[in-house]
């Protein structure tokens, strides 16, 4: 995918959730960000969408440290965080 296809679809996923009006927000648009960074090799920034990710989870979803789909987050960003 060429880096300004990239940097549209990254900024409509962006537009996406940040003009969201339902609460909790899904989390499809993060995760497709979270996606856009890995494909551009941005590991800065795909660390700062999981944090994002993790605060929805926590936030909107009320979820607890030991659900699984929130340690699944953490691990993934944790193992990004190893590669830094």
């Amino acid at each position: 995918m060429h880096k300004s296809a990239t940097t549209l679809k990254n900024q409509l996923y962006e537009d996406s959730f940040s003009k969201d009006k339902r609460r909790p927000r899904y989390s499809d648009a993060l995760l497709g960000i979270i996606d856009i960074y890995d494909i551009l090799g941005d590991i800065k920034k795909e660390i700062e969408t999981y944090n994002r990710l993790l605060k929805l989870y926590k936030d909107e979803w009320k979820m607890s440290d030991d659900e699984s789909t929130y340690l699944e987050a953490l691990e993934k960003k944790n193992k990004l965080l190893n590669l830094k």
